[in-house]
């Protein structure tokens, strides 16, 4: 009987959590076409375009966003800005709460759980910043007056690329080919060059 019990509790659990993956999806897909409505919107209008950024702000900066959720609302996020400087400031306060985030429990891991656990959340936080920062680097035309904001994300890349853990240096290697591309030689050879 206790065998019969575990089995039926194996499946509640199993068909709980197929209902929750397919509620996920499902949410998941009326954000992305909510997030192509906006390509037709007026954001001519600046409260609407203030507070369309805010709330992709939001999503972008919530660990909890699905990463089928980043690319879209970034290109959302592109749109709703002026400017392209405009655009890599607010990628740039984004990537900053992201990495307050990461940083904010550095001192409370004591036991080694909590450690591991700690650079867990460290790891996904940069491979968050990281897919960010892949899609804007694809976003941007690096032209001599953003240059001073794309500055501020070779910190995230270079701190990615040096990592031992396997998944952030691999996508730190392709953040870094993408802002190599955008950058002057001369800023390459300078800094980066051994």
């Amino acid at each position: 009987d206790d065998d019969d019990d575990d089995d039926d509790d194996d499946d509640e659990d199993n068909l709980e959590s197929e209902e929750a993956a397919q509620f996920e999806e499902e949410q998941t897909f009326i954000c992305l076409q909510l997030l192509q409505l906006v390509k037709c919107a007026d954001l001519q209008e600046e409260g609407s375009r203030r507070h369309l950024v805010s709330i992709l702000y939001t999503i972008l900066a919530s660990q909890e966003t699905p990463d089928d959720l980043v690319e879209t609302c970034i290109r959302t996020m592109a749109l709703a800005h002026d400017t392209e400087n405009q655009f890599l400031q607010t990628i740039s306060e984004v990537v900053a709460e992201i990495n307050d985030g990461s940083s904010a429990g550095d001192e409370t891991a004591f036991s080694e759980d909590e450690a591991s656990t700690e650079n867990q959340h460290e790891s996904l936080c940069q491979i968050r910043i990281l897919s960010i920062l892949s899609v804007v680097l694809e976003q941007v035309s690096g032209n001599s007056s953003s240059m001073g904001l794309l500055d501020t994300f070779s910190d995230s890349i270079v701190t990615a690329v040096t990592t031992n853990n396997n998944l952030v240096r691999e996508a730190g290697v392709s953040c870094l080919g993408k802002y190599a591309l955008l950058l002057p030689e001369t800023k390459i050879v300078t800094d980066f060059k051994p």
